[in-house]
């Protein structure tokens, strides 16, 4: 009896996940009327291109530092992942004020789901998954091609050249 519960919430869970994933995207970008997923890509690449452009920009930084003393490749890299990390911080802040709204129940949701048979922490849980996935997929699009490029760059430096595992798993985790 347990295991059949147990597998009828994960299965609402699941169908109301990807609706509410839908929905949020759809009432954080104010597209009604189109699709919501091409002005979710078109915001994305917005959002990531300075970070790409400033990451690229960078080889000829790094390229240019071989021959300076060991401090200045260490303030001007510290500047550097100052930088990811506020422009980082930026982007969730943006998706952070666009799905705020969206993220509370509102009466479309009252009308369909209130007379459904769903427990509320299914329909909870299923929205905090939905403002997950999309808080994570936009960071990560944001950020990864950039901790990509920039450690890329940066391992080219002799100062940096043996670390390049741990300097990109701590750009992602700082940025993300």
């Amino acid at each position: 009896m347990m295991f059949k519960s147990l597998r009828r919430d994960w299965h609402q869970f699941r169908l109301l996940s990807r609706d509410a994933v839908r929905q949020l995207i759809d009432t954080a970008l104010f597209s009604r009327e189109s699709d919501p997923a091409e002005y979710a890509i078109w915001m994305v690449a917005l959002v990531a291109t300075p970070v790409l452009v400033f990451a690229v920009r960078q080889m000829l930084t790094y390229t240019g530092l071989v021959n300076a003393p060991a401090e200045v490749v260490l303030k001007v890299a510290l500047v550097h992942r100052l930088f990811f990390v506020t422009y980082g911080m930026l982007a969730a802040a943006l998706i952070a004020s666009l799905t705020w709204e969206a993220l509370f129940p509102d009466g479309r949701d009252q009308e369909i789901v209130g007379i459904l048979p769903v427990r509320p922490r299914t329909f909870a849980a299923a929205r905090l998954g939905a403002a997950l996935t999309v808080g994570g997929v936009f960071t990560a699009a944001v950020n990864l091609p950039a901790a990509l490029i920039y450690t890329a760059f940066s391992a080219g430096h002799p100062l940096f050249r043996g670390q390049v595992p741990g300097l990109l798993v701590g750009h992602v985790l700082a940025t993300m």
